[in-house]
């Protein structure tokens, strides 16, 4: 993904919660977000068929489903993934997510979407805020300490550290 797009991206999760009016609110309160898109959140329970999914879009019933056996952690960032593809990429086509999807975005709509997500659950500003905060700590302190500030798994805060050049 280039620069711009990643500039068109945050500016998308920028208007956003500024719409949503929670600027400042951490964890990212992504289910009033949901609730402001005029969707509904609904959990499910995978079949074998349906365990692979993480989340699915579907726009005539104006619906994200979750799977509801995935870790807290992992549901929150794939709400804030579904909440990126209404964003980006329009409410006309229903999409379903697989969790080979959310790790290695595997398309450049999948890049683009977990790119939304990550910015919009560890904004840059208040994800720098964190990190410099906690600098006496090693990286992976600093990564724990962070991840439970936003409400992420350690691996989504580690790749936004990482994203952003903080790593040593």
């Amino acid at each position: 993904m280039n620069q711009e797009k990643e500039i068109e991206i945050k500016n998308e999760v920028s208007t956003l919660i500024k719409k949503v009016a929670c600027q400042n609110d951490f964890p990212v309160p992504v289910a009033k977000i949901v609730i402001y898109l005029g969707y509904k959140l609904l959990k499910f329970s995978p079949s074998e068929k349906t365990n692979d999914i993480s989340g699915a879009i579907y726009h005539e019933k104006k619906s994200i489903y979750i799977n509801n056996n995935d870790s807290i952690c992992r549901q929150f960032f794939t709400i804030a993934h579904e909440i990126g593809h209404i964003i980006l990429h329009g409410k006309d086509k229903d999409v379903v997510d697989y969790r080979r999807d959310l790790n290695m975005g595997s398309s450049e709509k999948e890049t683009e979407t977990n790119f939304f997500a990550a910015n919009l659950l560890m904004p840059e500003g208040a994800f720098r805020q964190q990190w410099e905060k906690y600098k006496q700590y090693n990286d992976l302190i600093k990564t724990k300490l962070i991840s439970s500030y936003f409400g992420v798994s350690d691996l989504s805060a580690n790749i936004r550290a990482n994203h952003l050049d903080l790593l040593h």
